[in-house]
């Protein structure tokens, strides 16, 4: 199945992010892509006061979901995307969402468990954390390939990342706003070959560009072999094919995910 990770700088309102993103899904499309990734805060961008996150939120039945259910069932795919979500009836609750939308309808939807409150930013701020229990849910299927999704900050946890492994994925796809700085953009290169190596998992990283953010769209196949990318400069996207065969060989040859007595432990 092959899997487009777009690197795209969000326009500012979800509408003319929609637009951007029309292209590059129609591009991706046009290329084989069976799902399509757009990065975190792909619809708004991201929002440094929970004042600014609760004037751009939506809900899963709003307008922005409904668009790119409408968009999937237009070009046959799966798309993989990111908003502020404040649930209807709700306004108290606002949450970083991923979402998966499938031949126009909502399959998934997650909400990022680790916020960044991390080198001088603190995303707790802005949002509410997801429950940790998520991570345990069985992930999301598109064909035959099982989907565990993570959020930016999430991918500095392993034990997200094996959590999600061991409740079946063989891809991760995670999307990020990977805020740029020293080191940072071998950092993200790092921990998505790392969490690919760990978990026996293709990885899918899509990134918003510079200059505010690091980049780095890629797609890792589970030995940590760069398959796509890094994109490092600029909107675009790199596709990979992704085999749930391989990642249940490279799981065999390697049973990391068995043998853990830490977790295992009663």
């Amino acid at each position: 199945m092959l899997v487009a990770a777009v690197q795209q700088a969000h326009g500012g309102d979800w509408s003319s992010s929609l637009a951007a993103q029309r292209g590059l899904a129609e591009r991706a499309a046009g290329e084989g892509a069976r799902v399509v990734v757009f990065p975190e805060c792909a619809a708004t961008g991201m929002a440094t006061s929970r004042v600014a996150a609760s004037a751009v939120a939506q809900s899963l039945e709003g307008p922005y979901v409904g668009a790119l259910a409408d968009l999937t069932a237009s070009l046959g795919i799966a798309i993989v995307s990111n908003l502020y979500e404040c649930p209807s009836g709700s306004p108290d609750g606002i949450w970083n969402t991923t979402v998966v939308v499938d031949h126009g309808v909502l399959l998934e939807h997650y909400r990022k468990v680790h916020l960044f409150d991390a080198q001088g930013h603190r995303e707790s701020a802005v949002v509410d954390a997801g429950d940790p229990a998520q991570l345990l849910r069985h992930p999301v299927a598109i064909d035959d390939v099982s989907i565990g999704l993570l959020t930016c900050f999430d991918v500095r946890f392993g034990e997200a990342a094996v959590a999600r492994a061991r409740a079946g994925a063989d891809l991760l796809v995670v999307t990020a706003a990977w805020v740029a700085g020293p080191t940072k953009s071998q950092q993200w290169d790092l921990l998505l070959r790392g969490r690919a190596v760990e978990t026996g998992c293709f990885v899918a990283g899509a990134a918003q560009p510079g200059p505010m953010f690091a980049g780095g769209s890629a797609l890792i196949d589970p030995y940590g072999t760069v398959l796509a990318g890094p994109l490092r400069d600029g909107v675009g996207l790199v596709i990979g094919d992704i085999d749930s065969d391989a990642s249940a060989e490279a799981r065999r040859a390697t049973p990391t995910l068995v043998d853990r007595p830490c977790l295992n432990a009663k």
